[in-house]
């Protein structure tokens, strides 16, 4: 992680916590758990893992309780991070159905893309290789209908990594290849430079492969 990410993330965690005072000492319940969703997750990106669930569950139960469906989703969406983090992957794989059943129902396109990488990333773990590429397919593609470059190329890396597990090389290249190729445009560096290992890896076993079974 940068640094100047991880001071960005402090600073948003002291104005969020400063901001949650304010809203519980006017007894504003709504803007509490708005601010608690945010909360929960700029402390999971720290690495705060039981107050970040504490912030999460808390606003969830209030969405909930207020029938906010879309809330709901987004919260639901931000605990899977903690429940995979606990290795509570049955919990996250719950979070994630829910939440892309709630999106689905308020036409929320772009905000079951990373859902659906994440479902891939538990399938794969679970080694129902299928799914996991069903779930990463479908994540590319509305990543590229969106042009959400970011998630269209954590895609492409999660397939490449499936590719490279089943030996297919070439397509491993493939993947890995327009995955770096993303990272460049978003001026990823380190994203880019993961990519490109990746890359030379498969290339290499590739070569490897054409040499010794000519």
């Amino acid at each position: 992680m940068d640094y100047d990410l991880v001071e960005d993330l402090a600073n948003a965690k002291s104005h969020l916590e400063q901001s949650l005072t304010r809203y519980r000492d006017l007894d504003h319940a709504s803007c509490v758990s708005t601010v608690q969703k945010h909360l929960g997750l700029v402390l999971w990106r720290l690495g705060q893992l039981n107050k970040a669930q504490d912030h999460l569950e808390a606003a969830l139960h209030y969405f909930q309780a207020h029938e906010d469906g879309y809330n709901v989703a987004q919260t639901l969406a931000n605990l899977d991070n903690i429940y995979l983090n606990f290795g509570e992957g049955q919990a996250a794989q719950d979070c994630l159905h829910k939440a892309l059943v709630l999106f689905d129902a308020y036409g929320a396109v772009f905000d079951k893309v990373g859902l659906l990488n994440n479902l891939g990333g538990i399938a794969f773990k679970q080694e129902d290789l299928d799914a996991a590429r069903d779930f990463f397919h479908a994540s590319l593609m509305i990543g590229q209908q969106l042009d959400n470059t970011r998630d269209a190329r954590d895609a492409r890396l999660n397939l490449g990594l499936l590719a490279f597990q089943q030996n297919a090389f070439q397509d491993a290249v493939h993947h890995y290849a327009q995955a770096a190729e993303l990272s460049r445009r978003m001026g990823d560096q380190r994203g880019n430079r993961e990519a490109h290992r990746r890359l030379l890896k498969a290339r290499f076993l590739m070569w490897l492969r054409h040499r010794f079974n000519r």
